[in-house]
């Protein structure tokens, strides 16, 4: 044997060591991950799963993240996300402002279905004009009632007055309710009574509070529904001036 072949012979033992000890580390990986799964599969328990090499999923990659019911739901159009601040403009006049040395009124007086009384508010504005506040009957927009705005504010939600911040345009809302039935009279050829209960109020915006409130109740007669209702409206004259006088 030449002194090249013994050369060669070394440098391969040494390689081979090398590579030997190098597969050391991986062996005692593998070992080390057969005892575990033999453990755990002898204790009932599943072999352990490396994060992110499940079946599907690349290993390192987050399982995109899926809506749940509630966020698909609430991210329809057309439908406002819980919390949200109602915007003014919505439900009332936004060109209405205080002015300085001028109490204002605003007036606000449906029907339970939610049908306009503008007599009714007519009456009730020319009663505070008196009293020598301003009276607004356009100061609420339809939204304001049909969406069950005004029937909270009735309620003596307070919420609704900040979130709208109705105090810093007007001084005073007038509100009320009024449920009407009507009867009729055969012996009379039919005439017609109209039957009128109002709950009103009056909320000072500016204190948070209750200046009256009271349950109204006349009637009126007439031919028809409407001339029966305007009789029973002007009946109550009466107790709105009374009204007028003790919430101002």
């Amino acid at each position: 044997m030449n002194e090249n072949d013994s050369l060669w012979k070394k440098w391969h033992v040494r390689v081979g060591v090398v590579a030997g000890l190098l597969s050391i580390p991986v062996l005692l990986l593998t070992l080390s991950k057969n005892v575990r799964d033999v453990t755990r599969e002898f204790f009932g328990k599943k072999p352990a799963v490396i994060a992110g090499t499940e079946p599907g999923n690349h290993p390192g990659t987050p399982e995109p993240v899926r809506p749940d019911k509630d966020t698909r739901e609430g991210s329809k159009p057309g439908t406002k996300p819980s919390g949200l601040k109602p915007l003014p403009e919505q439900y009332i006049n936004t060109a209405i402002s205080k002015r300085d040395g001028i109490k204002q009124a605003a007036i606000l007086v449906r029907q339970e279905s939610g049908e306009s009384l503008p007599n009714l508010e007519s009456a009730i504005a020319s009663l505070l004009a008196k009293r020598g506040l301003e009276p607004i009957q356009s100061f609420f927009k339809p939204a304001f009632i049909q969406e069950g705005q005004a029937k909270s504010l009735f309620a003596g939600d307070w919420t609704v007055s900040e979130q709208l911040q109705l105090g810093r345009r007007v001084d005073y809302v007038l509100i009320g309710f009024g449920k009407v039935t009507y009867s009729s009279n055969q012996e009379l050829g039919g005439l017609l009574t109209a039957n009128f209960e109002l709950e009103l109020k009056c909320l000072n915006l500016v204190s948070q509070r209750i200046c009256d409130s009271k349950r109204l109740v006349t009637s009126g007669a007439g031919y028809t529904q409407g001339a029966a209702l305007q009789n029973a409206i002007e009946h109550l004259q009466p107790q709105l001036e009374s009204f007028a006088r003790e919430a101002f």
